[in-house]
């Protein structure tokens, strides 16, 4: 019985060996990030208002047009250190890259001047920072985007 495990072990270590030594050829991958010029710093939405998203494709590849997107709403913390998504309720989602642009529903948040667009699908990109007005202006009001449920 121990026989048959060492041999087992063995021909495992040998395979691995042979793995090892030979050359694995690594897929070159494309990845890019649609720049985001809609919302801009500065930038301030009121809750409940109709408001367009947009990017441009410059430097994309034509096959990158027809992958399908999903946007994001989020803020940083005040040290900046950490950006908080909510992933729970994308503000847009199954668009394709190719259509450059995409009207949302700013959703019923805290007052805050430091929320960010995310844009993903290949990779991500994030707008520059801009202001909603939303349903308080207390910091001690303030709250994650998760936490709302986006039906107020």
């Amino acid at each position: 019985m121990f026989s048959h495990i060492t041999t087992l072990s063995t021909l495992f270590l040998a395979a691995l060996s042979v793995v090892n030594a030979v050359p694995m050829k690594r897929a070159k991958l494309d990845v890019w990030n649609p720049e985001i010029v809609s919302p801009t710093a500065g930038d301030v939405w009121p809750a409940g208002s109709i408001q367009t998203v947009a990017w441009n494709l410059d430097g994309i590849p034509e096959s990158a047009h027809n992958t399908s997107g999903t946007i994001y709403l989020g803020f940083w913390e005040a040290d900046r250190d950490s950006e908080n998504l909510d992933i729970q309720h994308p503000l847009a989602k199954g668009f394709k890259y190719g259509d450059l642009q995409v009207n949302i529903t700013v959703p019923n948040v805290p007052t805050r001047e430091s929320y960010i667009i995310v844009l993903t699908g290949d990779s991500g990109n994030v707008s520059d920072d801009f202001t909603i007005t939303g349903t308080s202006t207390s910091s001690a009001d303030v709250a994650d985007p998760a936490e709302t449920d986006g039906d107020e």
